[in-house]
């Protein structure tokens, strides 16, 4: 019997992780042109269950899923206005799943992956331009 209970909940959870993944990028694919703070709420929170479900639990996100430095280097050379509009949606993401490394064991820093995107968005911090809000939103780690 638990062995069964196990592969239920093991397909349960590919199943929860999958339709994660698929949300994240229907939201990251949205049109970004009109503020949506609902849509950017949204993401954030999925954030912070995408890195609860797997960086807390010692699992890694797969660049094939999920490529968060991808994603802030995309959002970063946008266009001009554009770019401050991805970024408002992608920072806080990156940062909400970011978080739950400092609950894992695997993947607290100096862990190299972790290491690089914060890096990354340090670099970002240090954009003269970038807004407020994502600057704290940064400070925060």
């Amino acid at each position: 019997k638990q062995w069964y209970q196990r592969r239920v909940h093991g397909r349960l959870y590919d199943e929860v992780i999958k339709e994660t993944y698929k949300n994240i990028g229907i939201l990251l694919r949205a049109d970004k042109s009109m503020a949506n703070f609902s849509d950017r709420s949204l993401l954030k929170n999925l954030g912070h269950w995408l890195g609860l479900m797997l960086l807390a639990r010692n699992k890694p996100i797969l660049m094939v899923d999920l490529d968060m430095k991808h994603l802030i280097i995309e959002a970063y050379h946008g266009g001009q206005q554009e770019k401050q509009q991805e970024l408002l949606y992608v920072v806080p993401f990156v940062a909400k799943v970011l978080e739950s490394a400092a609950k894992s064991k695997v993947f607290k820093p100096p862990c190299p992956w972790t290491s690089g995107l914060m890096n990354i968005l340090a670099e970002l911090h240090a954009e003269p331009d970038l807004k407020l809000n994502l600057k704290f939103e940064i400070e925060v780690l």
